[in-house]
């Protein structure tokens, strides 16, 4: 090419540089406009919100499945997104639980008083729960499934043996639909989590 060529192309192009380059501008300000602040409503309302903290809770086991206890804040490490964040605050409580004990009440127990040692074997469990925190219900079952104490706060152990008194065995076993129908109590039951 010549110099008269390039000198002629260039001056056609100019103007579209110059149409291009203002664009450009118009582009790269109007980002920069939106994001200055313009004055507030004067008749509206504004509303903020942001997380200053969040409730983490864990549950730690072993290689066993047995519950870790008496640990501390140094044992824990929090990420976010691969970042380290701080521990505001750590609070190692038990949650509380809810149980339902199944009792098997049918003639089968009557034999060698397996009756006595499920009743023994309850009242080693009710010595575990927490008064006031956690709950029990108990059912018992021998063709059908009984309620014999819906679910509430392990308060009383007396009532708990007494309830369990009450079972008197009797009947055919049906130990599958027994397990079947309480855990479809259990799952009906709404989601208590705080207390």
């Amino acid at each position: 090419m010549n110099g008269k060529r390039v000198a002629s192309t260039v001056a056609r192009m100019l103007p579209l540089a110059r149409v291009l380059l203002g664009v450009m501008l118009i582009g790269l300000a109007a980002p920069v406009a939106a994001q200055t602040p313009s004055a507030p409503a004067s008749s509206g309302a504004t509303f903020r919100s942001g997380v200053d903290i969040v409730t983490v809770n864990v549950v730690v086991r072993d290689r066993k499945g047995r519950i870790v206890k008496n640990l501390r804040r140094s044992d824990f490490e929090l990420l976010d997104s691969g970042v380290p964040r701080a521990i505001r605050d750590f609070r190692p409580d038990q949650a509380p639980i809810s149980v339902a004990v199944l009792v098997d009440g049918s003639g089968s127990m009557q034999v060698a008083d397996k009756i006595a040692e499920a009743r023994a074997a309850a009242q080693f469990l009710f010595a575990w729960l927490d008064p006031g925190r956690d709950e029990v219900g108990i059912f018992s079952f021998d063709t059908g499934l009984y309620e014999l104490r819906p679910f509430a706060t392990a308060d009383e152990p007396a009532g708990l043996h007494a309830t369990l008194g009450g079972v008197v065995p009797f009947g055919m076993t049906s130990l599958h639909d027994a397990v079947a129908a309480t855990a479809r109590v259990v799952a009906e039951r709404p989601n208590v989590t705080a207390r």
